[in-house]
């Protein structure tokens, strides 16, 4: 539940208010000379509206009391809603873009990742905030309603119209009910809330003959409540109320999505520039290739060489070198920089994102990231400007070519600055491998580069250190032999043999996080493109810049099974036991992970018409921030590409932030329950 009582109320009033949206899924309207009206539905449909909107009404009635099951009754009818919905979307992506993230911002706030504090009983004080936050709640709904129906049907349809007169009637019972309990105790604002609850009860009257008058005189009934109950003072609570600003920076999961979100609306904005392209480009697209920069993915539906100037690949630099790094390393060092500490918890957390040892490791784990990150890219960018100098380049184009595709890949990014990315130096060694290089010292993390040494030296090196190097190990080599012997005689073929092994090796180190590639993936062979799906999904390394559920994920469940099978209760790895609570987190991430490609699958499929297999490469490419697509980014369309920008982003800060929660969060449970075996397999 919510920290407050009052966001507990809040909640109640938006699913009260949203409970008369379940009853117009999409799928039951149709468009006529540009105006939505209902269209025939069957009994089942109409049965699973009107199940979805009784178990959010229900949900939110019963939120206070009893707030297991309130949430439980709410998330399965807006789940049942948005199937509804999904099934017979049309393909409108900004319906598709904020459907998707009003259900996924609900369900966060209906399940937050805090577990609140024991509230004090309720007095006859607390009742008047608690029925502003309902009424408040339910107002906002009902203003988000009036927005989305006279836009749409211009107030003259049945559809919208009808379903935003629904949503501002409840919200002006939850108004006047806080009016009557605010009148009784002697606040300010029950009149004019009163006032609009009287003019929403015209406009309904008034609507039945002019919709569009009746909407615009409910309107003002939600307008009145949000402004006649501003001034009523929430329940007090010891020490300094914490602002909206301070919730989010405080928390460093919060910190992530929120700033992760700003990068790339801002990205987006930037990249709409008419100076960032040669061309005019949609929305869509800007956020589409922003998403991907700032995410490291590297998946593209622009050229970059082409579509956009000098100025856009700077912009598009800046996101990949800000995205690779993390936002929370620089929100980090800028603490550091104003002489500030971060709290316990925060630099506990701060501490698993980065692999440091302890808290204390913090502030050197982020110098270790700027010096590691500084010699890398700089190493890279002269190697690879005197190598495309050396091709027949002129120096400015061959200096900028070098830093770009040398921060790219160190950042595991993928994006270059030739059409076909890396095809025209497929015979090239020495530019493959440097790149290569580049994105295995990413892969690994700069925690692990610093400490190498102790491990070449034989000392006492940490078990993740151990185990994110040999799963590397093992994820370079084997790839590469397999997709040397599968692809020999196919993608590989006109190449002499020594290439062929380049670029085999290239490509197994390319494909788990990075994105470039040197061969025609869309001729690969069935099973190549099969071990690439398994590589993605797994990623790099911890403390990286590589997505994927990671190496050591990957590892622990791996020793898991191991000690499964010799029917050990314990993983051990190097001669150390591992904790239960990290096989658990590990289980977590990769279990999410799983659930995150079986829901992008099915939305893609619900709304692309490709092969599946394109289907899949594509969401696990978008999911571990890969970058590599067998021709499927191309073919999106507008609502398709929302949905993988939505992949790519939460492929980006989904592991970070669920590993973050699960760091933080400690169970307060002290009794033990009976232990009872249970049959699996």
């Amino acid at each position: 539940m919510p920290r407050r009582p009052t966001d507990l109320h809040a909640l109640r009033g938006v699913l009260a208010a949203l409970a008369p949206v379940a009853m117009l899924p999409i799928e039951l309207l149709e468009a006529t000379d540009g105006i939505w009206t209902y269209a025939p539905v069957g009994a089942f449909v109409l049965g699973g509206q009107l199940l979805s909107s009784a178990l959010l009404l229900g949900g939110a009635l019963v939120l206070p009391t009893r707030t297991r099951t309130g949430r439980v009754l709410a998330s399965i009818g807006l789940v049942l809603a948005t199937l509804l919905t999904v099934t017979g979307l049309p393909k409108d992506p900004a319906f598709g873009f904020v459907l998707l993230l009003s259900v996924g911002g609900l369900l966060t706030w209906i399940w937050p990742s805090t577990k609140p504090r024991p509230a004090p009983p309720a007095t006859r004080d607390d009742v008047a905030p608690l029925a502003r936050a309902s009424s408040r709640g339910a107002a906002w709904v009902g203003l988000a309603a009036w927005v989305v129906a006279v836009p749409t049907d211009g107030g003259t349809g049945v559809s919208h119209g009808a379903n935003a007169a629904l949503v501002m009637a409840v919200g002006a019972l939850f108004a006047a009910r806080w009016a009557w309990i605010a009148r009784r105790l002697g606040a300010p604002g029950p009149r004019r809330v009163m006032l609009g609850v009287a003019l929403t009860v015209a406009g309904l009257a008034v609507g039945w003959a002019e919709p569009l008058t009746g909407l615009t005189l409910m309107a003002t009934g939600p307008v009145l409540t949000l402004l006649g109950t501003r001034c009523t003072p929430a329940p007090t609570a010891p020490g300094r109320p914490v602002t909206a600003w301070e919730a989010v920076v405080s928390h460093p999961a919060r910190a992530l999505v929120a700033t992760f979100m700003a990068l790339g609306a801002v990205g987006a904005a930037l990249l709409s520039l008419p100076l960032a392209t040669t061309r005019p480009i949609s929305f869509v697209d800007a956020l589409f290739t922003a998403v991907s920069a700032t995410c490291v993915t590297g998946l593209a539906v622009l050229d970059t060489p082409n579509d956009l100037t000098f100025a856009g690949q700077v912009i598009l630099l800046a996101l990949i070198q800000v995205g690779g790094l993390g936002i929370l390393t620089f929100s980090t060092a800028t603490v550091a920089l104003l002489g500030r500490r971060l709290s316990v918890r925060q630099e506990g957390a701060m501490a698993g994102v980065l692999g440091a040892d302890g808290v204390g490791d913090v502030f050197r784990s982020v110098r270790e990231v700027f010096v590691v990150t500084a010699i890398a890219e700089g190493a890279g960018a002269i190697g690879l400007a005197g190598l495309f100098l050396a091709k027949g380049a002129s120096v400015p184009t061959a200096l900028w070519h070098g830093l770009f595709t040398s921060v790219s890949a160190f950042c595991n990014a993928g994006f270059a600055l030739q059409s076909t990315n890396l095809v025209p130096y497929r015979e090239d060694a020495l530019v493959l491998h440097v790149v290569a290089a580049l994105i295995t010292v990413g892969g690994l993390g700069p925690a692990l580069i610093v400490g190498l040494p102790a491990l070449v030296r034989h000392d006492r090196a940490p078990l993740q250190a151990r185990l994110a190097l040999a799963t590397s190990a093992v994820l370079l080599v084997v790839p590469t032999i397999a997709i040397a012997a599968l692809e020999w005689s196919n993608t590989l073929a006109g190449l002499s043999v020594a290439d062929r092994l380049h670029n085999a090796w290239f490509q197994s180190v390319t494909l788990r996080t990075a994105g470039f590639n040197s061969i025609d993936l869309e001729a690969l062979h069935p099973a190549t493109r099969t071990l690439m799906i398994v590589c993605m999904f797994i990623g790099g390394s911890p403390a990286s810049t590589a997505g994927g559920i990671k190496t050591t994920t990957a590892a622990l469940l791996g020793l898991a099974v191991i000690a499964a099978i010799r029917g050990r209760t314990d993983a051990t790895a190097f001669g150390r036991r591992i904790s239960h609570a990290s096989v658990y987190k590990a289980a977590a991430i990769a279990t999410t992970g799983l659930v995150s490609v079986g829901g992008g699958m099915a939305a893609l499929q619900l709304t692309q018409d490709l092969p599946d297999h394109v289907l899949i490469f594509e969401i696990v490419s978008a999911l571990g921030t890969v970058g590599l697509t067998i021709g499927g980014t191309a073919q999106l369309d507008q609502l398709g590409r929302i949905i993988v920008a939505l992949a790519m982003f939460m492929g980006r800060v989904g592991p970070l932030t669920l590993f973050l929660l699960l760091t933080e969060r400690e169970s307060t449970r002290r009794a033990t329950f009976p232990k009872e075996s249970v049959a699996v397999g």
